[in-house]
């Protein structure tokens, strides 16, 4: 049953006769049927796209975290600095001796606590701990076939290899204040990078104890800090459980290693109000991520955008705690939006086709050619993302509450226009974390709290003066000012060519701009108050770019855009992106160039 066109269609026809309380009610419905019988091995070949969000909503698991140390190095005194409790508090009982213990947290969080490493070689309790971590046990140690494990104390019993559970991150704990041996250190060298062979990146290195070390010269401190720092590999983050040095940051190394199925706000609700970091940034980083996601999908995988996009509105309102009947109010908008960015990863354009009948096959003999229209698919890009991010921006606005003012599309335009390379370049990489970060600071900006109003931008830029003309068919030239719109609105008037000038000058500061005009392909750069394109040729402007050139270009950016026949207005470009077409025979029928200070 293709469950996608009914669930969809029917929301969609009643959000737009209004019916929000029948969209609730079907959301309930839904809701509670997949609760109760939706198989957790659903396929994707089946993308039952509100079910499949409903289902997500749900099922968010919190972490797993394995604690594993040298002896002594202060596990109860971290996790209790960390989150409120220490390990014995939350499970009566502190002693991880001979067993692995676990601990679970109001959020759901759990702690295993393991035997420490170094401890008794003849009882061979590592071995416990490695076994649990499934990476080899030491030869010449009590060897062992099932791991002691107290879930409920005082009852222990063993866990076979099959019965471990999966876990998300490791904590490696060691004690800094203390000085190795070449023993020791090349021990600890071998431990580590068998940790590091079975969980890759998962693992964060807490170095305790820095108060003790902070009590030594600053040289024998940088020694101790250097020597372990080799061992493992500079990826060692210092703390004092008893001043709270370096804290954020374990924290924050935590955080950036929870695999993607494990929502960070899990391991953020765990934290104790006085460790918390900004909720906000985790929101931000989450929602970027899936945003990263999405315009890495084609215009052809039309289920899997919207039901990515829809569970990025339930993640936010998650995050506000807003219930399921609240999200799915506002489920329309979601949809809609995405239908519009669905549109950013199609091209279409006409290819000339065999004949097909006899009839056409005389007509071709005749010289006439027949064309068909070919749809081909591609990755959202920046101009899908251009249609999600107002969308992720509105309602982060809406539910957060932020004393910010409030921006517009054209503001997240020019902010997307100005990272608009960087996130083409990973995007072509299939980069998600580097396209992710991109898309992270945008949506950061937008909400600090020292961004400038964009309409007191606007009056700035109304203070610079930038001259452009351009030449229309069969209008001849026009002149227009900073940002104001180049060309005729209804008569749909092709443009031919178009001049720049700053006016008045500004020192240090100049224009230089290139074309790509119908059968004559890009025209080279020229300088400001050069006239490019034709006059009286009937031959139009498919493209452009503008960029800046002086000493004083650094301190202000050049913003751009054009309507393009057939499509209309195009996102906002700057400082020396192409904008336009090319190979499309698609005129642009007018232009929009303003400067402004940064």
């Amino acid at each position: 049953m293709k469950l996608i066109e009914n669930i969809i269609t029917i929301l969609e026809q009643a959000k737009r006769f209004g019916a929000i309380d029948f969209i609730n009610d079907v959301g309930k419905r839904v809701w509670e049927y997949f609760q109760k019988d939706y198989d957790l091995g659903y396929s994707d070949e089946h993308p039952d796209v509100i079910a499949k969000v409903l289902h997500r909503m749900n099922t968010g698991t919190a972490p797993k975290i394995a604690l594993v140390g040298m002896t002594s190095a202060g596990k109860s005194s971290l996790i209790n600095a960390l989150f409120g409790k220490s390990i014995s508090e939350v499970q009566r009982t502190a002693d991880t001796t001979s067993c692995v213990l676990v601990a679970e947290f109001p959020s759901g969080l759990l702690i295993y606590d393991t035997p420490g490493l170094a401890g008794d070689e003849q009882l061979g309790y590592e071995n416990i701990t490695r076994l649990f971590l499934e990476i080899p046990q030491e030869e010449d140690a009590t060897q062992f076939s099932a791991v002691p494990f107290q879930e409920k104390p005082p009852e222990i019993i063993d866990l076979s290899t099959d019965q471990l559970p999966k876990l998300d991150a490791i904590l490696f704990l060691v004690d800094i204040s203390r000085t190795l041996n070449k023993y020791q250190n090349k021990a600890l060298r071998g431990f580590f990078l068998e940790l590091k062979n079975r969980f890759g990146d998962h693992i964060v290195i807490a170095g305790t104890h820095l108060d003790e070390l902070n009590k030594l010269s600053d040289q024998e401190r940088q020694v101790q800090l250097e020597s372990y720092n080799k061992i493992f590999d500079n990826h060692l983050a210092a703390v004092s459980s008893v001043s709270g040095e370096g804290l954020s940051e374990l924290i924050i190394k935590l955080f950036c290693i929870m695999p993607q199925k494990v929502p960070p706000a899990k391991l953020q609700e765990s934290l104790i109000s006085a460790r918390k970091l900004n909720r906000f940034s985790f929101v931000i980083k989450e929602s970027s991520n899936l945003l990263a996601e999405i315009i890495l999908l084609k215009g052809n995988q039309v289920n899997d955008i919207k039901a990515a996009y829809l569970w990025l509105f339930a993640l936010i309102c998650k995050h506000d705690s807003v219930d399921e009947n609240t999200w799915l109010s506002c489920n329309g908008d979601a949809l809609k939006i995405a239908d519009k960015a669905i549109e950013a990863g199609r091209k279409q354009y006409k290819t000339t086709r065999p004949p097909e009948d006899l009839l056409e096959k005389l007509q071709a003999f005749l010289g006439k050619s027949f064309q068909t229209s070919v749809i081909e698919t591609k990755p959202l890009g920046i101009d899908g993302l251009q249609e999600l991010l107002p969308g992720v921006y509105e309602l982060l606005y809406v539910l957060i509450n932020v004393t910010n003012p409030k921006y517009n599309v054209l503001k997240i335009d020019k902010l997307l226009s100005l990272k608009a390379s960087e996130i083409e370049k990973f995007a072509q990489q299939n980069n998600i974390e580097k396209l992710a970060y991109q898309i992270g600071e945008i949506l950061q900006q937008l909400f600090e709290e020292d961004s400038t109003d964009f309409h007191t931008q606007s009056k700035q830029t109304e203070q610079i003066g930038l001259r452009v003309l351009v030449h229309m068919e069969e209008i001849k030239d026009e002149v227009f000012r900073n940002g104001e719109f180049a060309g005729t609105s209804n008569a749909y008037r092709r443009l031919e060519g178009f001049q720049l000038n700053i006016d008045p000058p500004i020192p240090g500061l100049s224009i230089k701009y290139m074309a790509h005009l119908q059968e004559k392909c890009d025209v080279p750069w020229v300088s400001e108050g050069e006239f490019i394109g034709t006059r009286g040729e009937w031959r139009r402007l498919e493209g452009f770019a503008i960029e800046l050139t002086g000493v004083a270009a650094k301190s202000h950016n050049i913003f751009y855009r054009c309507r393009m026949q057939g499509i209309g207005d195009s996102r906002i470009y700057s400082n020396g992106q192409f904008c336009g077409s090319r190979g499309q025979s698609r005129a642009i029928e007018g232009i929009q160039v303003w400067l402004e200070q940064k």
